[in-house]
């Protein structure tokens, strides 16, 4: 089942190698916006009820603050070299040219603050980290990359900058 928003450049798809995932149904240039995370706010207690200790749904916007994301926007994934990068509470904009057909990854780190939470990544890049946990295991490198490109959610940025 393919699911495509007409107010999007992307649709749902189920079998990308990483299960479902978005692709790009047309070119996305640098810089440009597609898309803002939405759903209900939820905080770390009402995550871990829902989703267990180690939740990667949510999408945290400030220390105890949470999106819990509903479709398509749950369905982006984890890339430890993506195309893609977050901003201010939940804007999703392309980091480079992205052509129609491509799949849409952000790094999850740039949204975490908490030392506790990891996942196995599967992203397979050159570069993969093998484990993705909070900003603060980002390598140094990548740091000054998201930084550079404004990749960081308000709370990161009011955080470590």
């Amino acid at each position: 089942m393919e699911l495509s928003l007409s107010l999007h450049k992307f649709r749902v798809e189920k079998d990308t190698p990483l299960g479902r995932g978005c692709i790009a149904t047309e070119k996305i240039k640098k810089n440009e916006i597609i898309c803002k995370f939405i759903g209900p706010l939820i905080n770390s207690h009402k995550a871990i009820e829902k989703y267990g200790a180690n939740f990667c749904t949510p999408f945290q916007i400030d220390k105890d603050e949470y999106i819990d994301l509903i479709e398509p926007y749950v369905c982006f994934n984890h890339s430890c070299l993506p195309n893609a990068g977050v901003r201010n509470d939940g804007i999703l904009f392309a980091l480079e040219d992205i052509k129609k057909g491509q799949e849409i990854f952000y790094d999850y780190s740039t949204t975490v603050d908490d030392i506790t939470w990891t996942m196995n990544c599967l992203c397979g890049n050159d570069n993969c980290r093998k484990v993705v946990g909070d900003f603060q295991s980002v390598p140094h490198t990548r740091k000054q990359f998201y930084v550079k490109n404004k990749a960081l959610t308000n709370h990161l940025f009011t955080i470590f900058y």
